[in-house]
C-alpha cells in the first residue's frame, strides 16, 4: 500500500509554515483548522497560538524567561501525525494539484507548478521514516519466572500495532510458572527541539483503551512504568528487541494496573534521567515496562491462571485523537535574556576607545546611573549590577597613567561615575 500522506514532509511544512500557522492561529478559522489537525483541547490552550508545526510536532510559545530566555512547549507524537491529517483531510485538492502539475504544469509551465507531480512517489509505511511504537511479546506456556524475564527474543513484534497491550503478565497453572510478559516501545523524532534548547519539563502520554486482570490476583498489582528503549532500528521493532528497554525510571510516576484509564490519557512526568534522554537533535526512544515485578527483577508470589492487561492506542490506531505523545516544555536562550537587563548578560569589552563617544552603557540597578566623559575618549563597555535595584553594586578595573587621580573615580549608594583623563577603562 502506498501512503501518498508522505508528500507532506518536513520540507513541505518548513516551505508552507506562514500559511499553516495563519489557519491555526486565526480566530474561528484557527478553531476548525486545529480540529482538522486533531489538535485538541487538551493538547492546548484556546487562547495559546502555536509557533511551529511540522510532520509530526507543533511548538507553543510560552513567553519570555529573564534568566532563561525564550520558554517552548513541543508536542511530539510518535508518527507522522500532521502530514496525514493534511492529506485526509484535503485529498481532493492534493490529487487534483497533482493531476494539474503532471499534466500540464511541470509539461509545459513549470512555473506554474505546484510540486505535487512525486505525490504517487513514497514507499510503505512499515517501516516508517522516522520512528515506530508498538509491543513486542514472550507467550510461551510454563516458563519459570528467570526464563520469561531474561529472555533475549520475544515471541512476537508488532510495529503496525494499532491497540495492543501496554503491559501485560500472565502465570501459568503450574507451579511458580508463568505464560507471557509484554513491553512496549515508544520513539520520538525531537530533532526540532535543536541543540540550544534548555529542557524544563516532560510529559510522556499513553491514551489507554481497556483494563482486564483476574479477581484475587496478583499482589501487588503489576504496574506501568516509563523506561529508554533501544530496538535495533528506529523504524521497525523485531523480537530480538525484547530485552532492549532500561531498567532505570525515566518517570517518578508508576500507574497500577487497577488504576490504568481506559478512555483517557495516562500521564508520566519525567525526571531528571527521563529529561536528559530525550534527544534534541535526534530520535527519542523510551518504552514502558511492569515497575512491580519486571523492571526489578521480583518474581510474583505465583498464582494459578492470573492475568493482568492494561492496554492502549499506538500511532497506527484509525483516527489520531489518542496518539502517544511527549509534551516537552524548554526554553531557547537569547543574547537579551539577563536578569540586569544587559544584552549581553556580562559585561562586555571593548580594547578601541571611541574619539567622540559617550558610554554605552549603565548600571543596570539604578534607573538614574548615567556615566559621563570628555570628549577625547570613553568605554564602550556596559557595566552590570546586581539585580536587586536596592543593593545595586559594581566594579571597575583597569589602568591609567599617572594624569588619573583617586578623586577622579566617584563610587556612590547605586551609581558609578567614571572621569576619564584622556585614558581608557575596562570594566571588570
Amino acid at each position: 500500500m502506498t501512503h501518498y500522506w508522505r508528500a507532506f514532509g518536513s520540507l513541505f511544512f518548513l516551505l508552507h509554515q506562514g500559511k499553516l500557522l495563519w489557519l491555526l492561529n486565526t480566530p474561528v478559522i484557527g478553531k476548525w483548522f486545529r480540529w482538522v489537525l486533531r489538535i485538541r483541547r487538551w493538547d492546548i490552550g484556546s487562547k495559546e497560538s502555536i509557533s511551529s508545526i511540522g510532520p509530526n510536532f507543533f511548538t507553543v510559545s510560552l513567553g519570555f524567561d529573564p534568566y532563561r530566555g525564550l520558554k517552548f512547549r513541543t508536542d511530539f507524537r510518535s508518527h507522522a501525525k500532521f502530514s496525514k491529517r493534511l492529506y485526509y483531510a484535503f485529498y481532493p485538492l492534493w490529487w487534483t494539484l497533482h493531476a494539474w502539475d503532471w499534466c500540464v504544469a511541470d509539461r509545459w509551465v513549470p512555473e506554474l507548478s505546484f510540486g505535487f507531480a512525486t505525490l504517487t512517489a513514497y514507499p510503505d509505511a512499515d517501516p516508517e521514516t522516522n520512528t515506530v511504537d508498538g509491543p513486542i511479546y514472550y507467550d510461551t506456556a510454563e516458563q519459570t519466572w528467570a526464563a520469561i524475564r531474561g529472555m533475549a527474543t520475544g515471541s512476537g513484534a508488532l510495529p503496525s500495532a494499532s491497540e495492543d497491550s501496554v503491559l501485560w503478565l500472565n502465570t501459568g497453572t503450574t507451579t511458580d510458572r508463568y505464560n507471557g510478559l509484554n513491553r512496549a516501545f515508544y520513539l520520538y523524532n525531537t530533532s526540532a527541539l535543536t541543540s540550544g534548547a534548555a529542557i524544563s519539563s516532560a510529559t510522556k502520554s499513553i491514551y489507554g483503551s481497556s483494563l482486564a486482570y483476574s479477581a484475587g490476583g496478583l499482589t501487588p498489582k503489576p504496574a506501568i512504568c516509563i523506561v529508554t528503549s533501544s530496538p535495533a532500528t528506529d523504524t521497525d521493532l523485531i523480537t530480538a528487541d525484547f530485552d532492549q528497554v532500561g531498567d532505570v525510571l525515566q518517570s517518578d510516576t508508576a500507574i497500577s494496573s487497577t488504576s490504568w484509564n481506559q478512555a483517557g490519557y495516562n500521564d508520566f512526568a519525567l525526571n531528571a534521567a527521563g529529561l536528559a534522554s530525550i534527544l534534541k537533535t535526534g530520535i527519542t526512544k523510551l518504552g514502558a515496562r511492569d515497575n512491580t515485578y519486571d523492571r526489578p527483577n521480583t518474581a510474583p508470589t505465583w498464582v494459578s491462571g492470573n492475568n493482568t492487561q492494561c492496554a492502549g492506542f499506538f500511532a497506527d490506531q484509525t483516527g489520531t485523537a489518542n496518539d502517544p505523545k511527549l509534551v516537552v516544555t524548554y526554553t531557547i536562550s537569547s543574547p537579551s535574556a539577563s536578569p540586569s537587563g544587559s544584552p549581553s548578560g556580562s559585561p562586555s569589552k571593548s580594547p578601541s576607545a571611541s574619539p567622540s563617544g559617550s558610554p554605552s552603557g549603565s548600571p543596570s540597578g539604578s534607573p538614574s546611573a548615567s556615566p559621563s566623559a570628555s570628549p577625547s575618549a570613553s568605554p564602550s563597555a556596559s557595566l552590570s549590577a546586581s539585580p536587586s535595584p536596592g543593593n545595586a553594586t559594581a566594579a571597575v578595573t583597569g589602568t591609567a597613567t599617572a594624569t588619573i587621580i583617586e578623586t577622579d573615580i566617584v563610587t556612590g549608594n547605586k551609581t558609578i561615575v567614571i572621569t576619564l583623563n584622556g585614558d581608557t577603562w575596562i570594566p571588570a
